[in-house]
């Protein structure tokens, strides 16, 4: 490339030129530059660049245009779809960009001019620069799950996913994995009736491409069966639970860490059904499970002992699931960080034991606690963070703050109905919290609407009686914090 093409505002014609001018001469540029690749004329790479070649600059414009056109692209995303590229030479092609106005700046972001996008997608650029972006897109699924992405940062990629799992039909495994992804990204913002969708497209593509009893499939069933679970439907959820462990059992044995995510999601949903001695004989199994493959301060063996512990305490044995939760918080806090998400879900349900104990200041801090990482962690507005001010409601209650019980309640309860629905397990908890605070406020008659409301949804779908008892959500960590389990990590055990 030569200096009268080198894409630099030094050296374009026509530098001083308004921005349109200057993007057709770049127009230009990279349709000689494009020319040169499918001709095979020599050029650069992108690691043996010199300063005055930049092909990084036409790289990251390629992959750039890949992603949702308008929206703001994360930072650490154009780090993730350029990792083969030296970061002094990223900094400097996006310096490039952003001087001749082809890319708009702003704090932690970059958006790419809506003509550029048009350019490269009509050129069919954008074609080679696609397993990059994608490739960097599905790995988000991975940080998701181990609570490194959430909150605004992750809000800010979903356009991308949402964007790239509609476009790509021209590989069908990664359009799994990328409808997978995005199902995964809407659900940790509390999204779960959004997600649904793109898990059914997911395992479609899956049983038709790999077949029933692939173990990818399997993922797939047992994704869409979480999401199920949380929603309520759990007829459908229970029958892919049973698909996606037998495949799991048939295909990696009774002791892997693959077969115990199977065995852990369904005793969560016999936990929710009421089935409480079917679901510690699974939850137990898990752990020991979780222990033998994974060691005792792995995150999920940690999660596998709160599951345990949250059930001894609804079956009252206090005492032992008091023992278990106090173990699996100082392993956590010790292995993960005691701002780690899965420290947070066993914050949570400490407080919520150490409420039933009567011992409510500590029950309080614990809750505050909790309630400040799920903020910060998953939200303000998600419904998990919403399990957690229930909670922090019902310390209050006790403790007989009974105005700022019922501000909490009503704050749970407008959470749950417009992230889960009216007829969700966890609203008729939340109905009833706040029932019970009114009562004991005197308002009998506002009180008695809303148990009223407690019963009907009691007797619809999804909603089992011990489920919203004594103001109880069952279970607190089902709606998760960004960490739910997926064995993406276990290379190690297979």
């Amino acid at each position: 490339m030569s200096s009268a093409t080198c894409p630099s505002p030094c050296t374009w014609p026509g530098a001083t030129c308004t921005p349109i001018a200057k993007r057709s001469a770049w127009t230009a540029t990279w349709r000689s530059s494009a020319s040169r690749r499918r001709s095979g004329t020599p050029h650069c790479s992108a690691r043996a660049c010199t300063t005055r070649h930049r092909p990084p600059t036409t790289c990251r414009l390629a992959r750039m245009a890949c992603l949702a056109p308008g929206e703001p692209v994360p930072r650490d995303l154009l780090s993730r779809m350029a990792e083969e590229v030296s970061p002094l030479l990223r900094a400097d092609a996006l310096r490039r960009l952003s001087a001749v106005g082809l890319v708009e700046e702003g704090d932690g972001w970059l958006r790419l001019h809506r003509l550029i996008v048009h350019f490269v997608r009509q050129e069919g650029l954008h074609t080679e620069a696609w397993p990059a972006v994608a490739r960097a897109l599905t790995g988000y699924r991975r940080a998701v799950e181990l609570g490194q992405l959430s909150g605004s940062a992750l809000e800010a990629v979903i356009p991308h996913l949402v964007d790239a799992a509609s476009r790509d039909a021209s590989n069908e495994p990664r359009q799994a994995e990328l409808c997978a992804t995005t199902a995964r990204a809407l659900r940790s913002v509390g999204d779960l009736r959004g997600g649904a969708p793109w898990l059914r497209r997911a395992l479609h593509i899956r049983e038709r491409v790999l077949g029933p009893d692939h173990r990818e499939t399997a993922q797939s069933l047992d994704d869409l069966a979480c999401l199920l679970r949380d929603l309520g439907e759990l007829a459908e959820a229970l029958s892919l639970y049973e698909r996606a462990l037998a495949i799991r059992e048939r295909e990696h044995g009774a002791e892997h860490p693959e077969t115990a995510e199977s065995l852990n999601n369904l005793a969560i949903l016999l936990h929710r059904q009421g089935q409480l001695e079917a679901a510690r004989a699974l939850y137990e199994r898990v752990v020991a499970i979780h222990e033998l493959t994974l060691g005792p301060e792995h995150p999920y063996t940690i999660q596998s002992l709160d599951s345990l512990g949250r059930l001894l305490r609804e079956q009252g044995d206090l005492d032992s699931a008091r023992l278990l939760l106090e173990r699996a918080l100082a392993v956590s806090e010790r292995a993960l960080g005691p701002d780690h998400p899965t420290t947070g879900i066993t914050v949570h349900e400490l407080s919520r034991l150490l409420r039933e104990q009567g011992e409510l200041d500590a029950a309080r801090r614990l809750a505050e606690r909790a309630l400040c990482l799920s903020e910060r962690l998953a939200g303000p507005e998600h419904p998990y963070t919403a399990f957690v001010i229930h909670n922090l409601a019902g310390v209050r209650q006790a403790q007989g703050d009974l105005d700022e019980a019922e501000r909490l309640a009503r704050r749970a309860l407008e959470i749950h109905e417009r992230k889960l629905g009216p007829d969700h397990f966890a609203t008729a908890a939340s109905v009833n919290r706040l029932a019970g605070v009114l009562r004991g406020k005197g308002d009998l008659a506002a009180a008695r609407l809303l148990l009223e409301r407690v019963l009907g949804l009691r007797a619809g779908r999804g909603v089992a009686a011990g489920d919203v008892g004594g103001g109880q959500v069952r279970p607190a960590a089902d709606l998760d914090l960004g960490v739910h389990k997926r064995e993406a990590d276990l290379d190690r055990v297979r």
